[in-house]
């Protein structure tokens, strides 16, 4: 890292002291992920205030360059994850059109009986056998997505853990011959709960993208319905509009 600011430059220095880090990272000698030196090592380097330290690496954390991990101070921050929803696809699917690999860890699946609000999703009968699946999907070995999936187990069958981990879900039910149709996804901001932050590795104060998804078969019958937590540091979707 260039340790020295020009102090007759007209440039504040704690602009310079950005454009230091940004170089670095652009010349990969700090990759993501990488801890950055703290506080006081950054004063020292740079033979400047804290408060002048402290400006830039804000400036840093607005423009997502950087991100404060707890415990560890503040780190280069891991590529942004984006997901169009101008067409319809699954999770791993679209990370993986990005050359971004994802992998799955299947925290809970269970055969339960729907509540009235489950049964309204999936359109079955209050107290029908249905699937629920919790999953944590992971970018680099790091969490981002919670996933509540429900599935109604007569059309769907039983599903194994292990199936889940070695394959995406569309695709486990692509072979089993469904047929997805269209989906409706809803989405909205809200902050995470004490289990969100330890599952996802975040602060309280990090706000989570949430999205709902109804998915349809051929001729509209409800396959499933799946309520998401995304890490919103990592993670954004975009829609394509036509004129």
């Amino acid at each position: 890292m260039h340790n020295s600011v020009d102090r007759e430059k007209p440039i504040p220095i704690y602009y310079q002291i950005e454009e230091s880090i940004r170089q670095d990272i652009a010349a990969g000698r700090l990759s993501p992920g990488d801890r950055l030196p703290t506080e006081q090592q950054l004063c020292d380097l740079f033979k400047v205030s804290r408060m002048t330290v402290r400006q830039a690496l804000q400036n840093l954390i607005s423009d997502g360059v950087v991100q404060r991990r707890r415990g560890h101070g503040p780190v280069v921050a891991l590529s942004n994850v984006v997901h169009p929803l101008s067409h319809f696809s699954g999770f791993s699917d679209t990370l993986a059109a990005q050359g971004i690999h994802v992998t799955t860890k299947v925290l809970s699946l269970q055969t339960l009986p729907a509540t009235g609000k489950e049964a309204a999703w999936l359109q079955v009968r209050e107290g029908d056998p249905i699937l629920f699946l919790r999953r944590l999907r992971l970018v680099d070995g790091t969490p981002i997505a919670l996933q509540h999936t429900f599935l109604p187990k007569a059309v769907v069958g039983p599903i194994r853990a292990a199936e889940l981990e070695e394959q995406p879900l569309y695709h486990l039910l692509d072979r089993r011959g469904f047929q997805l149709e269209s989906a409706t996804q809803k989405v909205s901001a809200c902050m995470p709960t004490k289990l969100q932050c330890r599952l996802l590795a975040l602060s309280s104060q990090t706000p989570l993208l949430y999205t709902e998804r109804s998915s349809r078969l051929i001729g509209g019958v409800p396959l499933e319905f799946a309520c998401s937590w995304y890490n919103s540091s990592r993670f954004s979707m975009t829609v394509e509009l036509g004129s």
